[in-house]
């Protein structure tokens, strides 16, 4: 019933949000700074914010692997619902859709209300220098441009992050698999190692795209066509250990893209 959830949803914008600036001035949680909206608005709609997002953090991941790493479902302001589908160990698709805004009001609802959302806060910090970072499960939701964000060393129970998660999921009906033909792509040469899998690249089969050449470079670069999703498929259903080997030496690969995966910058200017 959208109408219901539109009232329920704006109650919580004006009461529940004034009592998560509460809770993250008592945890000392920085708050981004509100800015208005308008008036038929919960949220910013833009295609870039980021209405709710469930991630995990943290570990010990290589540089390439967290360049590539995905949240496990994030909720975007125009409606787009992006998360990972587990399919087996080191094998995940990412599916994505977009929904209504009753769907995602009725969504928030949930999350805020029966889960207690606003009640909950973040305690993880930073590690000692020389130590792997811990790993954080992480939610984060922005309603009425007031950010607020809890985590699993708050006050939350063990069922709760996996609850949460799974609705977010369940926000589509109709879900479509994503192959990206464009993205961000880093390459770092690295040993070949017996033990890693391992893929022969050559870039004649791919468009000419040589990670060779790519390896050279200090930053990213914008690749697209076939070779982004031959790399993409790698990436997704292979350990993050993988070894590319072009000529005789290897290259560990991150894939980044934007809108999906978690710190992708934006696509170049055409």
């Amino acid at each position: 019933m959208p109408g219901r959830a539109s009232r329920t949803l704006r109650h919580l914008t004006t009461a529940a949000c004034a009592a998560a600036l509460c809770v993250l001035s008592a945890c000392g949680v920085t708050e981004l700074t509100p800015t208005a909206l308008p008036a038929d608005q919960l949220w910013d709609t833009s295609p870039g914010a980021i209405l709710f997002r469930a991630d995990i953090l943290g570990g010990d991941l290589p540089a390439h692997a967290q360049f590539s790493e995905i949240p496990p479902c994030t909720v975007y302001g125009d409606g787009r619902v992006v998360w990972v589908n587990e399919l087996g160990p080191f094998n995940t698709e990412i599916l994505f859709d977009f929904v209504d805004t009753a769907r995602i009001e009725q969504f928030v609802n949930y999350v805020a209300l029966n889960e207690g959302f606003y009640t909950l806060d973040a305690r993880a910090t930073a590690p000692p220098a020389g130590e792997s970072a811990p790993v954080v499960e992480q939610v984060v939701m922005n309603i009425g441009n007031r950010t607020h964000v809890a985590d699993n060393y708050g006050s939350w129970d063990s069922g709760w992050f996996g609850r949460v998660l799974s609705a977010c999921k369940l926000i589509s009906g109709a879900p479509i698999r994503f192959d990206p033909s464009e993205a961000w792509v880093t390459v770092t040469e690295t040993e070949l190692r017996p033990d890693a899998p391992f893929i022969f690249w050559r870039p004649e089969d791919h468009g000419g795209v040589s990670l060779a050449a790519l390896a050279g470079g200090s930053q990213p670069a914008w690749v697209t066509g076939a070779a982004v999703a031959t790399l993409w498929q790698n990436i997704r259903t292979l350990p993050y250990s993988i070894v590319f080997g072009e000529g005789e030496r290897g290259y560990s690969v991150g894939l980044a893209v934007p809108g999906v995966t978690r710190d992708a910058p934006p696509a170049p200017a055409s």
